[in-house]
């Protein structure tokens, strides 16, 4: 890793030594060692049985069961996850739909599901609601829709779908670089 001591401004999009000594601190649009990787705003959504949307707003079905990456990148420090099930026991192999979501941020993983009809948040087996030790934000556990603001600035908006069925929204702030994996 570079030191930023020859380049106080990290290329105009940041400042030196912000956070940790001779590393650069990118504004919030900025990424990468010296700030020179654009992060931009993409959505992608995965509803239904699933109907997962990715961030390039290409459209795909899977009929799986499982749990599936929807987002991650080298140079952000989040994982985000969805969960799928079969929609009855007696229609595995043919239709399944979202049943959970979770990030890992800020040194703690936000597990989201559908628990008798209320969506609820937790971390580890503590239901979350405002501010986590670990800077994210949760907000509507135990409504019909919660809200996980990650310390990153990205935003996940789940909402009760049916029966114990759950919709997942994402929004982040994602560099550009082709370097993100997942099904977003």
């Amino acid at each position: 890793i570079k030191s930023c001591y020859g380049n106080p401004t990290c290329s105009g999009h940041g400042k030196c030594g912000g956070q940790k000594p001779g590393k650069c601190q990118c504004n919030p649009s900025w990424s990468g060692e010296e700030c020179t990787v654009e992060r931009h705003i993409r959505s992608c959504r995965s509803v239904g049985d699933p109907h997962p949307i990715s961030f390039m707003g290409h459209g795909f079905n899977i009929y799986e069961q499982g749990e599936f990456m929807l987002a991650v990148h080298p140079d952000l420090s989040e994982k985000h996850h969805a969960y799928m099930d079969w929609i009855a026991p007696n229609r595995k192999g043919h239709i399944s739909a979202n049943v959970g979501y979770a990030v890992q941020a800020g040194g703690e993983t936000i597990v989201v599901s559908n628990i008798n009809g209320a969506v609820v948040a937790k971390i580890g087996c503590k239901t979350v609601n405002g501010n986590t030790p670990g800077g994210n934000t949760v907000s509507g556990s135990g409504s019909s829709k919660v809200t996980v603001k990650t310390a990153e600035g990205s935003v996940a908006t789940i909402n009760r779908a049916w029966s114990h069925f759950v919709d997942t929204y994402l929004t982040m702030k994602i560099p550009k670089d082709g370097k993100g994996r997942g099904i977003c």
